[in-house]
């Protein structure tokens, strides 16, 4: 049986390529890398002014910002979609407001148990005239555990609704 000799050289050679493309492979990961963090930063940047705009009932602008951050790497993300939602329902597109409420409960099931979105999806189906519906989100929201304002807001909404159906 032969036995393979490399001499020392070659094998000093080998084991410095080897070295070399390792540090460039790293080199280009760490850069791709950067890259990318500074659009996630760039983004997260955008996501919070969105907020904010959102906050200043600005939501023509806010719609603009998160349409972009759901059509980009966001689209299922479900507080970008939220926020969305409610940017929407600002510009009274009530329909679309409820496709993406409802698209982000589904990315996120345990939203039924956070009772600010359930109190704004009732308010939202409540302005598109989807009483029935509106009502049960409420009555669901006034079962969870929510601030003393986010209480009276519900059931001051309820109430509304209720007088609406009577009519």
């Amino acid at each position: 049986m032969r036995k393979f000799n490399i001499s020392n050289q070659w094998r000093s050679l080998i084991v410095y390529i080897l070295l070399i493309s390792m540090l460039l492979i790293l080199i280009t990961t760490y850069r791709h890398g950067e890259k990318q963090d500074a659009g996630y930063y760039q983004e997260s940047a955008q996501y919070e002014y969105a907020v904010k705009l959102l906050s200043e009932e600005k939501g023509e602008e806010a719609v603009k910002i998160l349409r972009q951050l759901v059509n980009g790497r966001h689209g299922d993300s479900y507080e970008v979609l939220w926020k969305y939602g409610m940017a929407c329902a600002i510009t009274e597109d009530y329909p679309l407001a409820i496709e993406l409420l409802l698209k982000a409960q589904e990315i996120r099931p345990a939203l039924i148990t956070n009772g600010l979105y359930m109190v704004q999806f009732g308010e939202v189906l409540a302005r598109n005239k989807d009483y029935q519906n509106a009502e049960l989100y409420l009555q669901k929201a006034l079962e969870l555990n929510l601030s003393d304002e986010l209480r009276s807001g519900a059931e001051e909404l309820l109430k509304q609704i209720q007088k609406i159906k009577k009519q």
